[in-house]
């Protein structure tokens, strides 16, 4: 299943995304006509239309809250649906992000091997990391502050399959989505329940 038909399900009204493969363009415009791009209660954002060319040779999707560090693919990628996703940031990469030599090529590295894979970064990220509940969220989506970094099992999988340099890691689980340094967001009260006698976190605080 693809990240916007998943986490649609935890809407009051579905992202629209057009029939077939739309591009990197397409589903971020699509993104950003839904109530999601305009939510101030989560921690970063989804890039506006408007300023996705504001760099030469970048087209930015995504970005933190105070503009450190963004997330883009190459000029001209945007045309693709599924181009690899790369980070920037205003900081060293090495230094401040912990990110191999290696890796980084004309001042980025590769966060992510496609699109459609960021997507549920994206999305999930969006919904985890707040304080409080938005109104675009269905009523029973819930979520928890940890007070300790939680340990995850084998059921939780991390949608870029490396460390995200920008900060907090995220992973996906049935019905539930998980920052192991912050907290998680469930679809339901059930998975709540499930992920709460399972893994039994140390909760700081509670949002629904």
């Amino acid at each position: 299943m693809d990240a916007i038909s998943e986490f649609n399900g935890w809407f009051q009204q579905p992202i629209l995304v057009p029939a077939g493969d739309p591009t990197v363009e397409v589903v971020l415009e699509a993104i950003n006509r839904h109530p999601l791009a305009q939510d101030e209660k989560a921690q970063d954002y989804v890039m506006p239309s408007g300023r996705c060319k504001e760099q030469d040779g970048r087209f930015r999707i995504y970005g933190e809250n105070q503009d450190t560090w963004y997330c883009l693919v190459q000029a001209g990628a945007q045309l693709l649906s599924d181009p690899p996703v790369r980070f920037e940031s205003c900081l060293d990469l090495t230094l401040d992000h912990y990110v191999d030599p290696h890796e980084i090529h004309d001042g980025t590295v590769e966060i992510a091997k496609g699109f459609k894979a960021f997507l549920w970064y994206i999305i999930a990220s969006q919904i985890c990391f707040r304080l409080e509940s938005s109104s675009y969220l269905r009523r029973e989506v819930s979520g928890i502050i940890f007070s300790e970094r939680t340990a995850l099992g084998a059921d939780f999988v991390n949608p870029l399959s490396r460390a995200f340099p920008g900060g907090y890691d995220v992973f996906v689980g049935p019905g539930t989505i998980c920052a192991p340094g912050w907290g998680a967001a469930f679809k339901n009260q059930h998975y709540r329940s499930e992920f709460v006698e399972c893994y039994a976190p140390k909760v700081r605080s509670c949002w629904a």
